[in-house]
C-alpha cells in the first residue's frame, strides 16, 4: 500500500542552487511541494548521502536568492535528489 502525500507536487523547470559542505551545484526542480524538493542534475551528483542536511536557493544565482531554506537528503536516484524541507513548520 503506498503512502498519501501530505502536499500537492507542482512539475517545474526552474532552476536552483544547492549548497553542501560549502559548495554550490546547480541543478533543476522537477517538482516541488510545501515538503521538499525533487531535483536533477545535469553533472554528477555531488557525494552527498541519504541523511545529510544541504540548502537550497530556488533560483538559478544564489546571490540574487533571499534566504537558504534548509533541508535534509532523503532519497538519491541516478541523477536526481530528493530533498525535505527542514525550515518549515
Amino acid at each position: 500500500m503506498g503512502g498519501t502525500r501530505l502536499f500537492t507536487r507542482l512539475t517545474s523547470e526552474d532552476r536552483c542552487q544547492l549548497i553542501w559542505e560549502a559548495s554550490l551545484y546547480t541543478a533543476t526542480v522537477k517538482n516541488i511541494s510545501m515538503q521538499g524538493a525533487l531535483v536533477h542534475f545535469e553533472s554528477s551528483l555531488p557525494l552527498i548521502q541519504v541523511g545529510d542536511t544541504c540548502g537550497m536557493y530556488l533560483c538559478s544565482d544564489a546571490k540574487q536568492c533571499p534566504c537558504e531554506i534548509p533541508c535534509e537528503v532523503v532519497r538519491i536516484e541516478a541523477s536526481d535528489l530528493a530533498v525535505r524541507f527542514t525550515g518549515f513548520s
